[in-house]
């Protein structure tokens, strides 16, 4: 009767761990810095993407995961709804694919159907000396039919065919993030002190750029700032 039972506790024993290794099934290591995932079934995923901890990773079809997922989605149950991915993250917002602007909602991630060339606009660009120093006044315009961002406008110069942020100067003081909202078909008028913000300027080639270019990658560059051999700011419209 002992040995019955304890040939029992030693089946259930063994029963248990085989459930406990499904139910805790995570990353497998392999070699050569392979990985394989097997779900909580214990089903290993193979040959397709897959959404692990809100990250989508890529699957061969020997189930070896490529890496994290950049591209499209669709929804299973309704092929009109569909997300971008980048390294594995869900865009929202402007996203840049293939040199055009596509808006996908922020809260769902889905792509709205609405494609841009461009989403910003700059226009009535004027070039003043103040008494406050050299001015740049120009119209920026939301083209879109969602909100977009701008702000922290700043200089970039043309070096070597490639165009390097310019330092602000170190009596330059920033008042927090001036990133803020534009409406929909709105324009609204900005102005900024070259002079206060980098005092001279050396002889080259400027051009204004929105601050926000990193996540809309929307540069505002419709003009161009040419400082000549005497030191005079001469507007160069594109």
């Amino acid at each position: 009767m002992i040995k019955k039972i304890l040939l029992y506790l030693f089946v259930v024993a063994i029963i248990s761990n085989s459930y406990t290794m499904v139910v805790n099934a995570d990353w497998k290591h392999l070699s050569d810095q392979k990985y394989e995932y097997y779900n909580t079934d214990g089903l290993k995923y193979s040959n397709g993407i897959y959404k692990i901890d809100n990250i989508m990773y890529s699957f061969n079809e020997d189930g070896v995961c490529t890496g994290t997922y950049s591209g499209w989605t669709k929804l299973k149950s309704d092929n009109s709804k569909k997300r971008y991915y980048k390294d594995g993250s869900c865009c929202g917002g402007w996203v840049i694919i293939n040199n055009k602007f596509y808006y996908f909602n922020d809260l769902t991630g889905f792509f709205t159907g609405e494609i841009r060339d461009q989403i910003k606009n700059i226009s009535n660009v004027k070039l003043s000396n103040e008494d406050c120093g050299a001015v740049i006044s120009f119209d920026i315009e939301n083209l879109t039919n969602e909100d977009i961002l701008i702000g922290d406008f700043e200089l970039e110069k043309l070096i070597d065919e490639k165009w390097i942020k310019v330092p602000l100067s170190n009596n330059y003081i920033r008042f927090g993030d001036d990133v803020m909202g534009l409406l929909p078909k709105v324009k609204l008028s900005c102005k900024i002190n070259i002079s206060e913000m980098y005092e001279k300027l050396n002889t080259g080639t400027y051009r204004i750029v929105d601050g926000d270019t990193s996540q809309y990658g929307a540069a505002s560059n419709s003009f161009e700032i040419l400082v000549n051999e005497n030191g005079d700011y001469v507007l160069n419209e594109l």
